[in-house]
């Protein structure tokens, strides 16, 4: 199973790309694409101006929402501005695109041009619609945040120096700008945002100033990977005990980190590799609390296309997502002391992983260590029995229900109970 896919194509047999409007269109050759999508990453803009003015085309379609890249959702626009197609992008523009239109993100044309494009397509969209200036993720995350994630100065300058937005505007977790270009390691927009006026003293919601995200950051930078630390890694996919000690013993990093971002003991866990996890524990150097990347996303299974967003997740809340029923590896990291109150950066906590993906096992090993995590809420109020509901655990469920007593009638923010849940994902087991 792949846990990450890259691809800067869009021309991938693996995804089913909704092709109703299908563009077979020969203008001057024998160029033949089967979508917009594939016209723009050949930067074909002769193709796309001609088809888009002669065929009946959707030129809204979007892509699978687990599409790779976090492309989930993007229309021919979005597609257009994340490859930095700027003539393309024009020509969609002016042709009707829905400028509005947002993906699985929840980001908009003027959040993809903050993040990918350059400073003329951030001023056409904004000349088109200047509202765009003024809109948020469901995070409440502003193109000024985005642009500060990827340290793209022009469009910083440009945003606050053309538009009435506030340098200062905080997201659900309370970032500001300055807070995402720290966290980032975004050091010419850190240095530009303070010179344009950011407050620097504005911190986040659990008071970490961006000062002290941007110290730790420069701090906690990995260093290079070394080939004996290459060799480890191949030692944890094959769960090869005894090369691991090996290894280890001549000064592999236990902590090191492959490419993706997993850790040595996160890819032994991804691997289910039980003896792997228990050569590294027995480690007192080993980091139990080493995080996936920001934006990390898996799959439920080799045969699913939902796509779970875990970044920040720790081995312990990794181990319980992966376990499929199986606590032993989820045990011995608790033995170990791996911290059970850990959060994903969607502030799922252990707990309503373990209720969504892990066992009634699981769930009392956790509560012994923090009776409280019972009381577990996503940051939309989504309970631990509505995890259960969304991902037909029955077990847990009846777990949940019948030992702990949980309130079976709790509602989330959109006033779904568990029985609402079940009912709307159609899990006739669980009704």
């Amino acid at each position: 199973m792949n846990d990450n896919v890259y691809t800067n194509e869009v021309v991938n047999s693996n995804y089913n790309i909704d092709y109703t409007n299908e563009v077979e269109y020969d203008y001057n050759s024998n160029i033949k694409y089967n979508s917009l999508y594939e016209a723009i990453d050949n930067y074909d803009v002769e193709y796309v101006r001609t088809v888009i003015s002669n065929e009946d085309i959707n030129i809204n379609s979007k892509l699978p929402d687990d599409y790779p890249n976090n492309l989930g959702g993007a229309t021919p626009l979005l597609y257009s501005i994340y490859k930095n197609a700027g003539e393309i992008t024009e020509i969609l523009v002016n042709n009707g695109a829905n400028l509005k239109a947002r993906d699985f993100k929840t980001w908009n044309s003027i959040m993809y041009a903050a993040a990918f494009s350059d400073l003329n397509t951030i001023a056409l969209l904004a000349e088109k619609d200047s509202t765009l200036l003024d809109t948020k993720t469901e995070f409440n995350v502003t193109p000024l945040h985005i642009a500060c994630d990827y340290n793209n100065l022009d469009t910083v300058m440009y945003l606050c120096t053309n538009s009435n937005i506030d340098i200062n505007a905080r997201d659900i977790d309370g970032w500001t700008a300055l807070y995402h270009a720290a966290h980032s390691k975004s050091m010419e927009t850190y240095n530009l945002l303070i010179i344009l006026g950011a407050d620097t003293n504005i911190a986040d919601n659990n008071n970490v100033l961006p000062e002290t995200v941007l110290t730790r950051k420069i701090d906690n930078e990995v260093n290079e990977v070394r080939e004996i630390d290459i060799e480890l890694f191949k030692a944890i996919e094959k769960d090869d005990s005894r090369s691991i000690r090996a290894l280890i013993n001549r000064g592999a990093n236990i902590n090191a980190k492959d490419g993706y971002g997993l850790s040595v003991l996160h890819l032994a866990i991804k691997n289910n590799s039980i003896r792997s996890v228990n050569v590294l524990l027995a480690n007192k150097n080993i980091d139990l609390e080493s995080k996936l990347p920001e934006g990390y996303f898996t799959h439920l299974g080799e045969d699913s296309s939902d796509a779970v967003y875990i970044g920040n997740a720790t081995p312990l809340i990794y181990a319980i997502f992966k376990s499929k029923g199986d606590s032993r590896i989820v045990n011995e990291l608790i033995k170990k002391g791996a911290n059970v109150n850990a959060t994903d950066e969607e502030g799922w906590s252990t707990f309503l992983y373990a209720a969504a993906f892990g066992n009634s096992s699981m769930l009392r090993n956790i509560l012994s260590k923090n009776k409280s995590l019972i009381n577990s809420k996503t940051k939309n109020n989504v309970t631990p029995l509505h995890m259960a509901v969304v991902y037909d655990n029955l077990d847990n469920i009846k777990y949940l229900v019948r030992n702990l007593k949980v309130d079976i009638n709790a509602k989330d923010d959109d006033g779904w109970t568990a029985l609402y849940y079940a009912a709307a994902k159609q899990k006739k087991r669980s009704l």
